[in-house]
């Protein structure tokens, strides 16, 4: 039988080319998965913040008090504090988020520093371990009213405003005290999305089921601050 010189090296020579093209492959994909799974935390948190933020509003507009469980916590990040809402106070607590209702989130075991907590003064809520972004800077909380995560915002301002409801076959009509020098008004119906920003200070959801509901209002400053309603929430049965 003849003989084929060379065959191990050409084998040894496709090894290591093969090799160094997955090198090269490795050096690209790597970074993108990286990159995707950081989105995805992003994602994850900006879904979490938004849904507590709301809530943990109306259940103060309800209760007089923060759902909070615990003693104040005595150790906060250094890089929360150095960009933390203006309007904090000294004082934050862990959520409590078994008296919020059947809530789910995407981040917050419980565990360690993973959970949320929530300033007592401003009521602006943070998540304690915080999410490291693309460029190496660690989020902790939102502008929940933008598509862009952009480190903290000024998500609660103490005001006295309120509003009324009234339904009409299956459309609910929400009519909203007047409030000068703002960005304009936000309505929701139970657990849908917030509206956007309209001046007009009546709105009406159409073709509501006949049911009872909740109905939500806030405002947004000129400086993008969001304010609840002293009323909030609201309930109306459409029958």
């Amino acid at each position: 039988m003849k003989k084929i010189k060379g065959e191990s090296g050409i084998t040894l020579l496709s090894v290591v080319f093969t090799f160094i093209i997955l090198i090269i492959v490795g050096s690209i994909v790597i970074p993108k998965i990286a990159e995707i799974g950081s989105t995805q935390d992003m994602d994850n948190l900006k879904q979490d913040l938004e849904l507590l933020q709301d809530k943990v509003n109306m259940y103060y507009q309800e209760k007089g008090t923060l759902p909070i469980v615990g003693v104040r916590i005595a150790t906060i990040p250094s890089a929360l504090t150095d960009n933390k809402n203006q309007n904090d106070g000294d004082d934050y607590y862990k959520i409590d988020t078994s008296l919020l209702g059947d809530i789910k989130l995407n981040l917050g075991s419980g565990s360690s520093d993973d959970y949320y907590i929530v300033n007592e003064q401003s009521h602006q809520v943070y998540y304690l371990r915080g999410i490291v972004s693309n460029n190496g800077q660690t989020i902790y909380a939102i502008n929940t009213d933008s598509t862009n995560i952009t480190g903290v915002s000024n998500n609660y301002k103490p005001i006295s405003f309120g509003f009324t409801t009234q339904a009409s076959d299956t459309n609910i009509t929400v009519t909203v005290d007047t409030v000068n020098n703002i960005a304009g008004y936000s309505y929701k119906l139970d657990n849908g999305d917030w509206t956007a920003l309209t001046m007009d200070t009546t709105y009406t959801f159409s073709n509501v089921s006949y049911a009872k509901h909740t109905i939500s209002v806030r405002i947004q400053d000129m400086n993008g601050n969001l304010i609840y309603s002293k009323d909030n929430p609201s309930e109306i049965t459409v029958i």
